[in-house]
């Protein structure tokens, strides 16, 4: 239906995303969005051989790749898939920066194809996870003012923590950020507006149950944790919140409760999706004002939205940079589209 409906070709689109033009353009992106450098570290040893080291370093001309800033941390990309390896995608903090001086290292790790196996073609939503995951790393590697590892990288509220990661998705839909690095793998013809511009119509296809969906997800985590472990029921709990809030009736013998993933982990705080997306929306008005890859509100994002971490209260990181309390005005204009 969807296909039918607004014209559009997922496959048609992988052409446009070779894996390694979309590392680097992630990379280059934020490179120049941020006044970063990434320096691929091969004296820094790895776990695999397909596992990427990195030096991130300011830079000190405000140009990409001069390479000659303070060291700001250090990441791994460990990002195609392999027997035993986590099935997933995620960031994984391995050390919290401190005002000491003591370095941030993470790790991103996922399952995108490997080029040594051909082109290496990426689905768009591969590339919108790339950048929600690249969200929470910067956020974990610029985050070392405070004194505490409880307080530095990405701890922050749980109401918070994925808007650093939801607000970055946003620049894998703009076709000034995707024309950067998205080209036909075979001509080489940048990626054209009619089909970033198809891609986003056809994004909008079944929003709406989507939302529905994951507030099923966030009603089931929370109201699950307010049961008696020792009472609970768990097939006739998960009756009840379907019943309640799935748009979709449940399939017998789904065992919901044991392929939820994120109820390890993420307790009983998945609502987090939805209210960091409400909140991550209401950011990107400010770089949709200034323009996506404006450099003043990107450094004013940083140094509000990420450097502090979690020595102040997420209210008071989003006023910092919106200049006022957040809105659900973003969110719901977003819903309605």
């Amino acid at each position: 239906v969807r296909e039918e409906k607004y014209g559009y070709d997922s496959q048609e689109t992988r052409q446009y995303f070779p894996y390694t033009a979309v590392k680097n353009g992630v990379l280059d992106t934020y490179a120049d969005l941020f006044g970063l450098v990434f320096e691929r570290a091969t004296d820094i040893a790895t776990w695999h051989p397909d596992v990427e080291a990195y030096r991130l370093r300011k830079s000190t001309s405000g140009q990409r790749g001069d390479g000659k800033g303070q060291i700001l941390g250090v990441f791994y990309l460990d990002m195609h898939p392999r027997d035993d390896k986590y099935k997933h995608a995620a960031m994984f903090p391995m050390q919290t920066g401190l005002a000491t001086g003591r370095l941030p290292i993470a790790s991103l790790v996922c399952n995108f194809p490997n080029p040594t196996s051909g082109d290496a073609l990426m689905e768009h939503q591969d590339v919108e996870t790339f950048f929600h995951e690249f969200g929470h790393l910067l956020h974990q590697l610029l985050a070392s003012r405070a004194s505490f590892v409880n307080l530095g990288g990405i701890a922050v509220e749980w109401d918070f923590v994925e808007a650093p990661s939801q607000i970055l998705e946003e620049w894998a839909w703009s076709h000034e950020v995707l024309a950067r690095f998205a080209k036909h793998v075979k001509t080489g013809e940048v990626i054209p507006v009619s089909l970033v511009e198809k891609m986003g119509r056809s994004d909008e296809f079944g929003k709406g149950a989507e939302t529905m969906r994951q507030l099923f997800f966030a009603a089931y985590s929370y109201f699950l944790h307010e049961r008696d472990p020792a009472k609970v029921d768990l097939e006739a709990f998960s009756d009840e919140i379907f019943a309640k809030f799935s748009p979709y009736a449940r399939v017998p013998g789904d065992r919901i409760y044991c392929n939820f993933g994120h109820l390890i982990g993420y307790s009983s705080a998945y609502y987090t999706y939805q209210w960091s997306l409400m909140i991550a929306k209401d950011l990107f008005g400010r770089f949709a004002k200034a323009g996506i890859m404006d450099r003043a509100t990107a450094q004013a994002y940083a140094d509000t939205i990420l450097a502090p971490g979690g020595l102040k209260d997420s209210v008071d990181l989003v006023q910092d940079f919106l200049g006022r309390p957040f809105s659900l005005d973003a969110y719901r204009a977003w819903l309605s589209e």
